[in-house]
């Protein structure tokens, strides 16, 4: 806020401070005809004014751009992963805050986020509930990595493969 507010008290200033004379046009005239005579070979094209201007009078504005090591560091913003079920749209006229919580929750346990966004109001709640997400994203991350967990898998998926050729068959 503050450098807006440098921004704005310097804007003033120069709105204050006399502006120069602007020329008007029948100097602007005299000027550019001063210029033709004394430059001889100008080549003029059809539907143009008869005398072109040299010089052109432009106002400079001063804009300060700062970036701080947040913004220099920010990773591109990843797609928001939104819940949707049967009835959602019911729910989430009825139950804003919950369902905005819970989108903000997904998005952050699917691109792998350290849910520091969550649209909790107590900052005391905020960190026990981040600390939880965190240590429940790392138990998921394990028990879906370890070995143990994979020969369940293949087994689960073999008697199912089986299941599915005893209902053919019969």
């Amino acid at each position: 806020m503050a450098r807006i507010d440098e921004f704005k008290n310097k804007q003033q200033e120069k709105q204050k401070q006399p502006k120069a004379p602007r020329k008007t046009p029948q100097k602007a005239k005299k000027m550019v005809g001063e210029s033709l005579e004394a430059a001889p070979s100008v080549h003029r094209r059809p539907g143009l004014d008869e005398t072109p201007l040299k010089s052109v009078e432009v106002e400079s504005v001063e804009v300060e751009l700062s970036t701080t090591t947040e913004n220099a560091q920010a990773e591109p913003e990843k797609p928001r992963v939104e819940l949707r079920f049967d009835g959602s749209e019911l729910l989430r006229a009825t139950f804003p805050k919950a369902f905005q919580l819970a989108d903000e929750v997904a998005t952050d346990w699917i691109h792998g986020g350290n849910f520091e966004k969550i649209p909790v109001d107590n900052p005391m709640i905020k960190v026990l509930a981040q600390q939880g997400l965190m240590k429940a994203k790392e138990v998921e991350t394990k028990v879906l990595t370890s070995p143990v967990t994979e020969k369940v898998l293949m087994k689960a998926l073999t008697v199912g493969l089986k299941v599915q050729s005893f209902f053919k068959k019969g």
